[in-house]
């Protein structure tokens, strides 16, 4: 796709993304944006938006040079390799110029929100539980050669 892409052939690149286990050429009409942000920063700014009828989070990359570029398509192999109930998953993507664009899960609840908004105070348990699931999930990352940080 991305040789497709430095030729300037597009129709092509639209169709090798389409063929892909992830669709990587999804259009404007595939995918609803809020106006917005629910977060921005230096790399992105993520949109919540509606995918095929699922609430998403939509984070659309600010690409100012080639090693951005690069980056990004890391991060697209990356994810579209991850298969773990912990970890977020790829729903799709727009690789294609102009807007760069990751499709992932919407969640609306996160530790922050339990803890703080809902008052929520675990117990040993649940908190061993919780140690567990993210052991495991960074197990799976460390053995794709991911190293968080």
């Amino acid at each position: 796709m991305a040789a497709a892409v430095r030729r300037g052939d597009m129709d092509g690149a639209r169709a090798i993304g389409s063929r892909a286990t992830v669709p990587l050429a999804l259009t404007s009409a595939e995918l609803h944006l809020s106006p917005e942000p629910i977060s921005q920063g230096v790399e992105s700014t993520v949109y919540s938006g509606v995918f095929r009828g699922v609430d998403v989070a939509v984070k659309r990359l600010k690409l100012s040079t080639a090693a951005d570029l690069d980056r990004f398509r890391s991060e697209l192999i990356l994810l579209s390799q991850i298969c773990h109930e912990n970890v977020v998953s790829l729903l799709g993507a727009k690789a294609l110029p102009p807007d760069y664009m990751m499709v992932l899960p919407l969640e609306r609840y996160n530790l922050a929100h339990a803890l703080y908004r809902l008052a929520w105070r675990p117990c040993w348990s649940e908190l061993l539980l919780a140690g567990a699931e993210v052991a495991d999930a960074m197990a799976q990352l460390h053995a794709l050669g991911v190293v968080h940080r």
